[in-house]
C-alpha cells in the first residue's frame, strides 16, 4: 500500500488505515535530543496542510 495517498480523495484517505498513512506519507527522524528514539514527522511533501 505504498501508493500516493495524498492523491486520493477524502472519502478513499478515509477507508486508509491511520499507521499505513503515517508510513506512507512521513519520515522517520530521530529525536534531537533523544536520538534513539525516531518519530514520523510531516514534511512539505506529506501532503498534510
Amino acid at each position: 500500500m505504498n501508493e500516493n495517498v495524498a492523491g486520493l480523495t477524502p472519502i478513499h484517505r478515509a477507508d486508509l488505515d491511520p499507521a499505513e498513512f503515517i508510513k506512507a506519507n512521513m519520515r522517520l527522524q530521530p529525536v534531537p535530543s533523544l536520538p534513539e528514539i525516531r518519530l514520523y514527522t510531516a514534511h512539505p511533501g506529506s501532503g498534510l496542510r
